[in-house]
């Protein structure tokens, strides 16, 4: 593998097969873009081995779940969504991600609440998780987040009278 390779952008092909177990050794890569192939099979677990900043896997048809591995303090984005055979909740640690500035896992079959833990991401700005299989309501620990810009989520989620109501209410994309 190319050890010096840093951005790797080859979205927008009909690449098929599955992302190589090895693509985690690509130390040094910061940005990938996979999105809009027909790479299927599941999301390598070492994909979280490098400084990534902004994976790009839209509109693939991977599947099984998210890597419980995708613990990237360098990720500001992360574009996993239009993968409808990925199924699993939404792992706790993404919620850890302190430099997560959009945050893309729409167009799924994700299943499970969404975490309190996203409402402590003071940077993040976009929340796109509409057209998945979530439940429950908006955590009250959105209230404060004040660089969010725009959430979408599922109709199915509930309305509670909380501070946050009217937030949800000026925010929400059905």
């Amino acid at each position: 593998m190319i050890s010096t390779l840093e951005y790797l952008s080859i979205g927008l092909n009909t690449i098929t097969g599955s992302l190589p177990s090895r693509i985690g050794e690509l130390d040094n890569l910061r940005f990938l873009d996979l999105a809009k192939n027909k790479l299927h099979g599941t999301i390598p677990s070492d994909i979280g081995r490098f400084t990534l900043e902004l994976p790009a896997l839209t509109g693939n048809n991977l599947e099984g779940t998210l890597p419980t591995e995708l613990y990237i303090n360098s990720l500001k984005e992360l574009h996993i969504n239009e993968n409808i055979n990925l199924t699993s909740n939404i792992p706790s640690h993404i919620g850890e991600l302190k430099n997560l500035e959009v945050l893309d896992l729409s167009r799924n079959q994700l299943n499970g609440t969404i975490l309190t833990k996203f409402g402590f991401l003071s940077k993040l700005k976009g929340l796109f998780l509409s057209n998945n299989l979530l439940t429950g309501s908006i955590p009250m620990e959105f209230e404060d987040m004040s660089d969010l810009v725009y959430l979408g989520a599922n109709s199915t989620l509930t309305e509670h009278d909380h501070p946050c109501k009217s937030f949800i209410l000026e925010s929400f994309a059905f």
